[in-house]
């Protein structure tokens, strides 16, 4: 009896655990066609290195995670372009361009699609992929970035 009980209990902490699961808010990770169709609409297709990049920092609990932070961390880049594959607007190498970028991270809880963006250093080399911000003082808004090796 005390056998079938423990098995009862487990099998319905398992049901409840996986109900839990299924009902709690989880952002999918971008698929890579996506990806690859952000690349290919961006009107900018670049290789810069990062002159120097501003911060600003929101930190709050993740809803529906107990114990788990989400940070949203806005950049404002300063960049060197150094090499044009493809410029509507007619940059050239030497070009210095200004964008803002977005980096969101979950922690410690490990979700997936929880965290996007990449955090950019001055000096870091990175192949952007960027279209027209229209307004403000900002020329460029990221489709896609990635950090070069």
């Amino acid at each position: 009896m005390l056998r079938r009980s423990v098995l009862v209990l487990v099998t319905s902490c398992l049901a409840a655990t996986t109900l839990f699961a299924a009902a709690a808010p989880v952002e999918a990770a971008v698929a890579i066609n996506t990806i690859k169709s952000r690349q290919n609409s961006a009107t900018e297709a670049l290789e810069i290195t990062v002159l120097s990049v501003s911060e600003s920092t929101q930190a709050h609990p993740f809803a529906g995670y107990p114990g788990c932070t989400r940070t949203v961390r806005n950049l404002t880049v300063t960049a060197k372009v150094d090499v044009v594959r493809r410029s509507t607007s007619g940059l050239q190498p030497g070009n210095v361009i200004v964008f803002d970028a977005t980096v969101v991270s979950v922690w410690p809880c490990a979700i997936p699609g929880g965290n996007f963006g990449q955090m950019l250093s001055p000096g870091d080399r990175v192949e952007a992929y960027l279209r027209p911000a229209g307004t403000g003082d900002k020329m460029f808004l990221p489709n896609d970035l990635n950090k070069l090796r």
